[in-house]
């Protein structure tokens, strides 16, 4: 290494510059228009180190920036491949060339010397073969790396016995290649540079930037190339000194056993505690290279002692470690840590989340506190970026405005970063043969197909309600392939909603056995529907295809991926150029299966195939942005931030563990230059360190969620807080890791953040909607939210005219639930859309529904038709049982007709039995047809069917269990029954049979029924402008109280009336609003219902509606 030039210093931002600074001159200096070359190990380093350059010498143009395994192939195919030979070693052609090899041995696996292959691949499955080629491909890739001299003996036949399947199946894929191994060529390509050929065409200049680690055939082809160019090569070294004889004091303690104590310390001296424990790697990489003949060039080397003010904690451990000493060693006394100094934190959670809302919270102070701090010179890592990503989207992505903070996270793969690639994934691995209800709503929810099939949320709200309602649950034809069951399958739901757009409902039901659904489709729903069964018919119809055929060759596969782009990704832009760049990934993934030879591959291992490919992270291609950044912790990407941020510095997290295979023969053959992943992250957390310009702040689960166990951090970072403790010290003589290590609470809404000394102990929280403070850290007290509907919502013409034609039903519901008939009608609000999660089960009990068809089909019974009582059973649960499994209501049998005998046992049979024998089945419908001039309301035509009359001429409705709801609506109806029948009925009874009290009203006299209704019609239409504060529940339980059964009784104070009306409210659970409409109009909030509940309106409206009601009650108070 003759012509290697090695430039060193503890800043990169250094040595960036210092680059730009020597390219320029190079380029004055040889007048040459050739591109400079530029060799970094990551691109996210070239992205920074084009801005970097361009900030410092004012542009940076014709550089190429390479890696130097991609620049050393490059130099192979230009002198070693003279003709256009295709690179079968690429790490992905290697990858499928194994799994090839393995392909085509499979058979004979099951020979003794592959024994422990086939057991491996016996107990991985069909996806086996892809999972095994993995681990072969990178195990055979550190060996062209690190054991080039063991694979030469393979290829020569000479290997040890301890080696066992390996060599036999090196020579294999050897075979296969025909000569053609990276391996090969590259070391074709170092005899070709030390040769005397002048013609090769090689850069004057080459330069290495960044690079810590460099395997040792990366190593002998640049000692090559120093014979050809000028290499400068940049390092980033955290000391100035010599520090390659240092040790860690756990190593000192140990040669202390074997060796003189002084000794020792005269040959292995400490120096720094960090330096020399974390600074293994890189102590290995400088020894090595120190090994060979180096000019050394100048050093960067930058310390604090400068700047102005006193150092920070953060900036005396940089330069402790840069002049390799100790604070608090024997020479030397112990630094101070002032009390406001905040450059290092580390932070205590209970979760991740807890992690990212704190994170949250201290970046909004940063940003509050330090003016001039930017987002782009935030950076926050951890050990695998992907387990936080949803977390972060979760929690920055929600922040309101004021807290805003834009962010981007890299290092994530497809499969996690883009919507396109997870449709395109939920879509081809759509399990055809038990696809369910949410299921398929899953992938019909994807944005890009949602866009596909021209469909927005609401509809997609529809979708979903039609889909409960025609009872789809799981299976295209049947519920599995196994039965013949239709019932509950697609077919069977989608049969169910075209009969309800399409045929009338009939009763042709009764021979097929289905029914339609029990709302209409008409108008756009029916074009709403042919979305749905075109999107269901085309997923089934693709899946089909995918599964028709066992095996397929890749470009049958690649065929079937742009199908799934062209049929079910939208065309949009954002989604077509997602679309394209997912067509890139899997055309280069196919293309290196036809470069292996891979022949064909099976459905699951395709699917294994695309969920390992499109879940790895991608080359960023604007790592470097305006944003904070979030990413993983990588090696050799130690980019300098202002501020530098750790997540999940746990335990068993950091450093990380790489599973090691069993068969991995370097693992026991261990040397020097090899690769040790735990201590290139210790030398990575090192760099982070000295990276971090003003802040550290580093977080990890300290505790259980679950019981608040203590769990540990880091190794690291418990070396990081010993090693302060044992050098620093605080002002007032505490150990500084009581200032610097911050446990925070379980929940963010927790009382401690609101203690006078929060402040001072690090407890910083700005998210006022879990703690509502002002900037003095003060509570203030958020109150009530404003009314609902502070002004009345005035009438459309629409609206004002379909006064002309209201039903009976529209009042009377509307009294059972004026919150629900307000929002509903009013204001298109359902708050029940999306309560209920779709089902993926066929019922295994009956539904409640069957009650309602139950009482439907006993109402319309026509009296005339019953011969006997025991006709009349067998028929009516016979009818009512054939509309439930028409609809998919019951279990499939035989457990229907088993759950079925116990229902029609215990619950309709006694009803039957005891209530038609006092009131028989309801005869005539009643109906009216009349106009109203209530007054302070515009004119009201009321008309329409009330109801179904009993024996007695009054109204009679059957329930198995009745609410006051139902008693209002009933209240209602029976005085339409009072006016339209005139006053010819004198002793006239309306009567709700129920399964325990019934419900007896009595006659109204015509005059009071029209007064009583003239009122409640200004009240509807009242409540069609504003929330009417009439609750059924409540406004009964009040009105009751203050007009008693015992006529004799004082009736309670308002007080009383009202707390217990407050009570009623509640339901069965205290503390809540039992109504989910009542709920949602008053916000959830008790205090805003007890204010409207102590209003004089709530009292009058509840006695001018339900006083009249009590007074003309019979039964069923």
């Amino acid at each position: 290494m003759g012509n290697i030039i090695i430039y060193q210093g503890n800043r990169l931002e250094d040595l960036a510059d210092h680059l730009g600074g020597l390219m320029h001159m190079k380029r004055q200096q040889e007048f040459s228009l050739e591109p400079d070359v530029v060799l970094v190990n990551n691109y996210e380093m070239s992205q920074w180190l084009t801005i970097r350059v361009a900030e410092s010498q004012g542009i940076c143009a014709n550089v190429r920036f390479r890696l130097f395994g991609s620049f050393a192939w490059e130099l192979v195919q230009g002198m070693i491949c003279q003709t256009d030979e295709v690179d079968i070693m690429t790490r992905e052609s290697f990858r499928w060339l194994v799994f090839r090899c393995l392909q085509e041995t499979a058979e004979g696996l099951e020979e003794a010397e592959f024994a422990e292959l086939a057991g491996y691949i016996a107990g991985q499955g069909a996806s086996g073969l892809y999972y095994l080629s993995n681990q072969l491909a990178d195990l055979f890739d550190r060996y062209l790396n690190y054991r080039v001299d063991m694979l030469s003996q393979w290829d020569e036949g000479r290997e040890p016995d301890n080696h066992g399947w390996q060599p036999e199946f090196w020579r294999m894929l050897s075979g296969m290649t025909g000569g053609g191994l990276r391996a090969i060529r590259l070391r074709q390509l170092i005899e070709r540079l030390r040769s005397d050929d002048p013609s090769l065409g090689i850069p004057r200049s080459i330069y290495l930037f960044g690079v810590s680690c460099l395997p040792p055939l990366h190593l002998d082809i640049l000692s090559a190339l120093s014979g050809r160019a000028e290499i400068h090569m940049f390092v980033l070294s955290p000391c100035r000194e010599y520090w390659l004889d240092t040790v860690s004091e756990r190593k000192r303690a140990a040669l202390k056993k074997s060796m003189d104590p002084a000794m020792v310390d005269g040959l292995f001296p400490s120096g720094n505690r960090l330096l020399s424990s974390l600074g293994y790697a890189g102590r290995s990489f400088l020894a090595r290279l120190y090994g060979f003949p180096l000019v050394e060039g100048r050093d960067f080397f930058r310390s604090h002692e400068g700047d102005v003010g006193c150092p920070t904690l953060l900036a005396s451990i940089q330069d402790d470690i840069l002049n390799l000493r100790q604070q608090g060693d024997e020479d030397g006394g112990r630094g101070m840590v002032r009390g406001a100094d905040s450059s290092i934190r580390i932070f205590s959670c209970h979760s991740r989340l807890r992690e990212v809302e704190v994170l949250h919270d201290q970046l909004v102070h940063l940003f509050e506190t330090c003016r001039d701090l930017q987002p782009h010179e935030i950076l926050v890592m951890a050990p695998s970026i992907e387990e936080y990503a949803s977390t972060v989207q979760a929690v920055f992505g929600a922040a309101p405005e004021e807290r805003r903070i834009p962010f981007s996270i890299a290092d994530l793969g497809l499969r996690e970063a883009d919507p396109v690639t997870r449709a395109f994934l939920s879509v081809f691995s759509a399990p055809l043969e038990d696809i369910t209800g949410p299921g398929m709503m899953d992938i019909l929810s994807q944005p890009c197909i949602m866009r596909r099939f021209g469909l927005d949320q609401e509809e997609l709200s529809i979708l979903r309600h039609w889909i409960r309602q025609s009872g789809i649950r799981r299976g295209i034809g049947t519920l599995t392939n196994s039965t013949e069951v239709k019932q509950n399958s697609w077919t069977f739901g989608l049969d169910r909603l075209f009969l309800s757009a399409c045929m009338d409902h009939g009763e042709y039901w009764e021979e097929r056995r289905i029914m339609p659904v029990d709302f209409p489709l008409e108008g756009g729903n029916a074009g709403l529907l042919a979305c749905l069964s075109g999107f269901f018919f085309g997923l089934v119809e693709f899946s089909e295809s995918v599964h028709s055929v066992g095996s397929r060759t890749p470009d049958d596969w690649f065929a079937l991926f742009r199908r799934i782009l062209e049929d079910f990704i939208s065309e949009d832009l954002e989604d077509d150029n997602a679309a394209v760049h997912l067509l890139e990934r899997l055309t280069l993934l196919v293309q290196a299966m036809r470069d292996a030879g891979v022949d064909k591959l099976d459905f699951e291992t395709i699917c294994t195939v695309l969920q390992d490919e499109l879940g790895r992270p991608s080359p960023p291609r604007a790592f470097v942005s305006g944003n904070v950044l979030f990413s993983s912790l990588v090696p050799m990407r130690s980019i300098p931030f202002r501020v530098i941020c750790l997540l999940g510095m746990n335990d068993v997290d950091f450093p990380r563990r790489p599973d090691i295979p069993a068969f991995d023969l370097m693992a026991g053959d261990w040397r020097p230059g090899d690769r040790i992943p735990r201590e290139e992250d210790r030398y990575l957390f090192l760099e982070t360190l000295i990276s971090a310009r003003e802040r550290l702040l580093i977080s990890y689960v300290g505790r259980r969620e679950q019981d608040d166990t203590v769990q540990n951090p880091a190794v690291v970072v418990s070396e990081l807080i010993d090693c302060i403790d044992a050098g620093f010290v605080m002002e007032d003589g505490r150990r500084p890791s009581e200032h610097l290590c911050i446990h925070h609470p379980l929940q963010p809404f927790s009382t401690r953040y609101l203690e006078r000394t929060a402040l001072d102990r690090g407890l910083i929280s700005y998210a006022s909607e879990w703690k509502p403070v002002n900037r003095n850290g003060m509570l203030v007290s958020k109150g009530d939210p404003p009314e609902f509907c502070p002004e009345p919502i005035p009438l459309s013409e629409e609206e004002t005219e379909a006064l002309n034609a209201v039903a009976p039903w529209q009042i009377a519901n509307f009294f059972g639930n004026p919150a629900r008939s307000f929002l509903k009608n009013r204001l298109s609000i359902n708050v029940y859309q999306e309560e209920d999660a779709l089902e993926k089960e066929e019922p295994f009990r009956i539904a409640g529904e069957v009650e309602e068809i139950f009482l439907k089909t006993l109402t319309g019974l026509d009296p005339g038709q019953i011969d006997s009582k025991t006709a009349l059973i067998s028929s009516l649960l016979r009818k009512v049982f054939l509309q439930a499994k028409a609809r998919g209501l019951l279990p499939v049998e035989p457990m229907a007709s088993i759950l079925w005998e116990r229902k029609e046992q215990k619950d309709f049979i006694p009803f039957i039995e005891k209530k038609l024998a006092v009131f028989k089945v309801p005869g005539r419908a009643a109906s009216i047809d009349r106009l109203f001039r209530p007054q302070g309301a515009p004119e009201i035509k009321v008309t329409g069917n009330i109801g179904k009359t009993g024996q007695g001429g009054g109204l009679l409705e059957y329930r198995l269990k009745v609410y006051h709801s139902h008693r209002m609506a009933f209240w209602i109806k029976h005085l339409l029954l009072m006016i339209g029948v005139g006053p010819e009925h004198e002793d006239l009874k309306s009567v709700i049979a129920t399964g325990g009290t019934d419900v007896v009203v009595r006659t109204v006299p015509e005059q009071d029924a029209m007064k009583f209704f003239d009122t409640l019609l200004s009240y509807y239409v009242d409540g069609l402008l504003r929330p009417l504060p009439f609750f059924p529940a409540a406004s009964l339980e009040f009105a009751k109280n203050k007009k008693p059964k015992d006529r004799n009784s004082e009736p309670e104070s308002d007080a009383v009336a009202l707390e217990k009306a407050f009570r009623r409210i509640q339901g069965r659970y205290p503390g809540r609003i039992s109504d989910r409409w009542t709920g949602y109009l008053y916000r959830y909030r008790l205090s805003m219902l007890e204010k409207v509940l102590r209003e004089p309106e709530f009292k009058n409206l509840s006695m001018a509606v339900c006083g009249p009601f009590l007074d003309y009650l019979v039964k069923g108070r």
